[in-house]
């Protein structure tokens, strides 16, 4: 039997032949063949389904005729670490249909070795198999330019800085050898490891091949320090023109190395798909913030950065820095910055169609501060418990803690929360949405990506890198987001300027920069750096040209976002320009809300979603409002010939929460207060409803094959709650009161519909001409295929004149027989009367009217519908 000690020599054996295999690259674990490599997961439906729509999305150009790509999720942490954000995460999101954009490290090393295959095997094989795009992180490839091996080279093998005195500085030249920059193409693509990848993988749809782009550059007001820029162009140049010499050099440079880099794939389909991406390749994101922000910028009276000239894309930091004194919740806040970049955004997509603009977000909580942050929270041994801790505000305990960690670091920045914590706040991942989906809906991006650092461990920031997936599946979830999304245009607020003016260029100060909008709690004008600003909300109107929209062309409607980073605020008044000039009230909770505004029926209606993540196979919740009783006076006079419905669409299609708002209230039509429920109240909108002579003309196949399901497609159950108002085929609207006596006929009897889900019948007596089972509120006749009103008497009664009903009226009523009524049965009308064959009438409105009469709403003010 082996002594411990002869273990202890043979394990100091073995653990320096793997010290020895990391550094020089030896291959140490015995090689593998791919079918010993863990098997890839057969893909779900959901997966296939989602890596086809993520497939559409990211061929689109960015302004198309399909309007702005939908956006995906990704990540900065390759998950090279184990427990970090491996490939199996990803393959689990794609299982359950989460459209995100697949991500790896960039390929090294030896291909043969076991820890090689095991990364990058099961996830080539999984994204071949659904035909998916995917990124990889690479580094700053220029950087190896200014390295040792290049230091003892003539000047012509010099990319970096040569001083006048003849020294060279570790910093990259916008004026040294061109050929120089394709120097980086034989260590990063003409590698074994490249071309491994592309073998496995030869024909991916696009890769996004995203460069840390953090190399040490020369900046345009140190050009005196170099000796090729004086040997050019001398001295006393204007700062103007220094940054567009230095900006033209860098464009030529990076094209020159991108082209090498390109060439030198091995596989046709890589070489035509790869697009090379720069963390921070835009513009001044501080731009006007404080008095020294153009040394930090290139910009020019044409362009505001070179970089949309050169690479293919850009991702900016959308970033709450823990090294500066940013807040989420200040005028230096990433959500104000941010809003420099829009019309630089233009300008890119003028100079590059295609161009790919996508954000990196990070909350400034990882890196050093993280082991702080969990020694401050008392979780050092349960890092799982990291986002249930932050929730709650410090105690004692934990604030003396804060001090000492503080004490011990000085000069090294905390976890951003930590910041937060430490001024009596709390960083829970609602506020992380909150903000996260300010900059999403602000800049609509084709990806949001998170940024941990690489040993950054998966399961305790988990809750907060679901925000980010949350935040993007719920825009390919809700047909009214995506089309926001797609056909939004973002509402300038023309009432202010933005507060970042310092050492602005006259040929900016016309430019829209200023997109947050007005409510009654800003503080008072002027604004510093450090004011706080309680409501950030912004607002989208969907452009003219939006296709596929049964509406009128002169009608708008706009999305407003809006998030409290600090706390919820009720009845909180913001103004939107262009919307009738005048407020809306409405709740701001933390993690943000969504409201639709409706330029027809003048009415605010919050959009809450909720469910599993499964594109396809989405249970969403929609929060509704119900109708308040009115008379008829209340009504509005004005009607459009559109109402903002959408197509009648068969049963089976799913629909988002938004837009199956509007199918059931074109169905029923009429006018009425709206309330939405806000978790502890229904607020009144302060508009009614004003709806819907278009229905009408909606042909009877269209009627059978769409409203007339609902019955079968809506979740019944709970409490029934009447919807109130019709509308005239005219276009005006008949009081909240009155109902039509022919409704039980179009469903074939919806108390059938209620017993099969156990819903009790409330017997409310018959009309007095004994057409109908006798809704409460009273009963329409038919004259002529139109609706005349008639009981207008008190709920749960019938009353008011008689409704005769003329029998050369019911002669021209034409049938047709409707799937859904044979399979509901046909229900008693009138006294002991049964439709043959559940025939239903063609009579105008009656489909529409009575296929609401089935759906169950729930609760007090609310009602579910299970998609």
């Amino acid at each position: 039997m082996m002594n411990v000690h002869a273990m202890y020599k043979h394990l100091k054996l073995v653990l320096l032949m793997i010290l020895v295999s990391g550094v020089f690259n030896v291959p140490f674990f015995t090689e593998v063949t791919a079918d010993q490599v863990p098997s890839v997961p057969e893909p779900t439906e959901a997966a296939r389904k989602v890596a086809n729509a993520i497939r559409k999305e990211v061929e689109l150009p960015p302004l198309g005729p399909s309007g702005r790509p939908l956006p995906l999720a990704s990540h900065w942490n390759v998950g090279s670490v184990a427990g970090t954000f491996e490939p199996a995460h990803q393959i689990e999101l794609l299982q359950q249909g989460i459209p995100i954009l697949p991500w790896m490290s960039e390929p090294t090393g030896d291909p043969s070795r076991e820890r090689f295959q095991e990364y990058y095997g099961p996830l080539l094989d999984y994204l071949s198999e659904l035909g998916l795009p995917f990124s990889m992180r690479g580094t700053q490839w220029e950087a190896m330019l200014y390295g040792g091996e290049y230091r003892d080279q003539p000047d012509d093998r010099w990319a970096g800085v040569i001083t006048p005195d003849g020294q060279r500085m570790n910093v990259l030249c916008p004026f040294g050898p061109v050929a120089m920059w394709r120097e980086p193409a034989a260590r990063y693509v003409d590698t074994d490891a490249m071309r491994w990848v592309q073998e496995r993988y030869p024909d991916p749809p696009l890769v996004i091949w995203f460069g840390n782009n953090e190399a040490r550059d020369l900046r345009w007001h140190q050009l005196d320090d170099c000796s090729r820029y004086l040997e050019k162009y001398g001295e006393d140049r204007s700062a103007a023109w220094k940054r567009r010499v230095v900006g033209e050099g860098w464009t030529e440079r990076y094209s020159e190395m991108f082209d090498a880099m390109r060439e030198a794939m091995a596989e046709a389909s890589w070489r035509e798909n790869v697009r090379f991406i720069g963390y921070g390749a835009f513009g001044p994101s501080p731009l006007g913030r404080w008095g020294g922000w153009k040394r930090y910028s290139l910009h020019t009276e044409e362009a505001m950065a070179w970089e949309w000239d050169a690479w293919d894309g850009s991702s900016p930091s959308y970033y709450t820095h823990n090294w500066n004194a940013n807040r989420d919740h200040w005028v230096w806040s990433t959500q104000v910055q941010s809003m420099n970049w829009l019309f630089m955004l233009d300008q890119a997509f003028q100079a590059n169609p295609a161009f790919w603009f996508e954000i990196s977000t990070w909350d400034g909580n990882t890196g050093q501060g993280y082991p702080g942050w969990l020694k401050v929270l008392g979780i050092e041994d349960q890092p799982e418990k990291l986002a249930e801790q932050a929730s709650r505000p410090l105690d004692d305990e934990q604030i003396a803690r804060l001090h000492q960690v503080a004490n011990q670091l000085p000069g090294r920045p905390l976890a951003k929360a930590l910041t937060y914590m430490g001024d009596g706040q709390t960083y829970c991942p609602d506020r992380a949405r909150g903000w996260l989906q300010f900059g999403m809906w602000l800049l609509r991006p084709r990806v949001v990506r998170e940024y941990r650092c690489h040993t950054t461990p998966l399961e305790p920031f988990k809750p907060y890198w679901m925000q980010v997936v949350k935040s993007v599946a719920r825009v390919w979830e809700s047909e009214t987001l995506e089309e926001f999304w797609r056909f939004g245009e973002l509402v300038p607020n023309p009432n202010a300027d933005h507060p970042y003016q310092s050492n602005m260029p006259d040929y900016l100060r016309g430019v829209d920069r200023w997109y947050l909008l007005d409510t009654d709690l800003d503080p008072e004008r002027p604004w510093g750096l450090r004011t706080e600003i309680p409501v950030f909300a912004l607002a989208l109107v969907l452009r003219e040209d939006a296709p596929a929209l049964d509406r009128s062309p002169a009608m708008h409607r706009w999305l407003v976002y809006a998030h409290s980073p600090l706390e919820d605020r009720q009845r909180v008044r913001i103004r939107i320009p262009g919307y009738y000039d005048e407020s809306i009230e409405v709740d701001v909770p933390v993690e943000g809300a969504f409201y639709i505004l409706d330029e027809e029926s003048g009415e605010v209606v919050e959009a809450t979603f909720g469910g599993q993540l499964r594109f396809g196979s989405l249970r969403a919740r929609a929060w509704y409002a119900w109708w308040s009783k009115r008379s008829f006076a209340s009504c509005p006079r004005r009607m459009a010939e559109n109402c903002g419905i959408s197509k009648p669409r068969p049963a089976a299609e799913p629909i988002g929460p938004m837009r199956a708002r509007w199918d059931i209230f074109g169905m029923t039509g009429g006018c009425g207060s709206v309330a939405r429920e806000s978790g502890r109240r229904a607020v009144p909108a302060k508009r009614t409803v004003r709806l819907c002579q278009r229905l009408l003309d909606q042909s009877l196949d269209q009627r059978s094959a769409g409203f007339a399901h609902a019955p079968d497609v809506l979740d019944l159950g709970g409490q029934r709650r009447r919807i109130t108002g019709l509308c005239r085929p005219n276009g005006v609207c008949l009081p909240n009161r009155c109902r039509t006596q022919h409704a039980s006929r179009a469903v074939a009897s919806p108390w059938r519909a209620h017993r099969a889900a156990g819903i009790p019948r409330r017997r409310t007596g018959r009309n007095r001409m004994g057409h109908g089972p006798g809704f409460p509120g009273g009963s329409h006749g038919v004259d002529r295929g139109q609706l005349v009103p008639c009981g207008t008497g008190r709920s749960g009664r019938t009353g008011g004149s008689r409704c005769p009903v003329r029998p050369e009226a019911r002669r021209r009523r034409r049938t047709a027989t409707l799937g859904s009524a044979r399979r509901a049965g046909a229900g008693r009308t009138g006294r002991g009367r049964r439709p043959a064959g559940g025939r239903v009438e063609e009579w105008p409105g009656a489909v529409f009217a009575t296929a609401l009469e089935a759906i169950q709403w729930r609760g007090q003010a609310t009602s579910e519908i299970a998609l």
